[in-house]
């Protein structure tokens, strides 16, 4: 589920795993009254303490961009 796109609406997404984690695709409306953006984001479990989060716009015309990535350490204490 994706609470961000849709204001009070929540995509709901599908998907598949990877080797080294999954990922999930759903879509959101555009707010100008074009056709629905698509939206995938991937996890992927690099080694045992990083964790990559990265997520792409799909537009109408099924070009992809990234939109955002987030890189996950594990602190050893």
């Amino acid at each position: 589920m994706d609470s961000f796109h849709n204001n009070t609406a929540i995509m709901f997404c599908t998907g598949n795993l990877k080797d080294s984690g999954f990922y999930v695709t759903g879509s959101y409306p555009d707010p100008s009254g074009g056709p629905d953006w698509g939206w995938r984001t991937e996890v992927e479990l690099t080694d045992p303490d990083h964790l990559c989060i990265t997520a792409y716009n799909i537009m109408p015309d099924g070009a992809e961009a990234k939109a955002t990535e987030a890189l996950l350490t594990k602190v050893k204490p």
